[in-house]
């Protein structure tokens, strides 16, 4: 959730079967919480899980909605619905620009262990994650050049579905 930014807000069902969309949620600049928690009810009255959200001054795109390239810096939320599954992102960024990417998953209640690679446009790897004792592991490197770069996500355990499916990305 982008800070002082209105964010639609919509909660599901485990399988997917179920939606409440609960409108919008603004987080005022001035607020410097570093995350918030949401739940809501569907019509039948059941109560949806607790939701962490977190909050950040970058903008943020949500994985569907991306028009790419992205501008650096951005925070990303999607979903790995398919065991395999690897999405990619395009990045805007100038030669000598810090990427700092911390993934949040783990911390928010997903499953996933994500895996993040950083490419240049000619495919030459520039960084990538390396897995640790951490439930999330950022990703730092230094723009090589002007241009495009390609950031690549991916469940380290290639589970997809519902064990693999939220993930947020918040750069910097």
């Amino acid at each position: 959730v982008q800070r002082g930014a209105s964010t639609p807000v919509e909660f599901s069902s485990e399988d997917a079967d179920r939606r409440v969309a609960d409108g919008a949620l603004k987080i005022a600049p001035e607020d410097r919480r570093p995350d918030v928690w949401l739940a809501s009810r569907f019509e039948d009255g059941v109560a949806t899980a607790w939701t962490r959200l977190h909050i950040s001054d970058a903008p943020q795109v949500r994985e569907e909605d991306a028009r790419q390239p992205l501008t650096w810096p951005v925070g990303i939320s999607g979903q790995l619905s398919s065991p395999d599954e690897r999405d990619t992102f395009v990045l805007a960024v100038k030669a000598g620009e810090r990427i700092r990417i911390h993934p949040r998953t783990r911390s928010l209640g997903s499953d996933a262990l994500l895996s993040l690679r950083l490419l240049a446009a000619d495919g030459t790897l520039i960084a990538e994650t390396t897995p640790n004792d951490s439930d999330e592991w950022p990703l730092e490197a230094t723009a090589p050049a002007d241009g495009d770069v390609r950031l690549e996500a991916r469940d380290l355990l290639r589970r997809g579905g519902h064990g693999g499916r939220d993930r947020e990305g918040d750069g910097q």
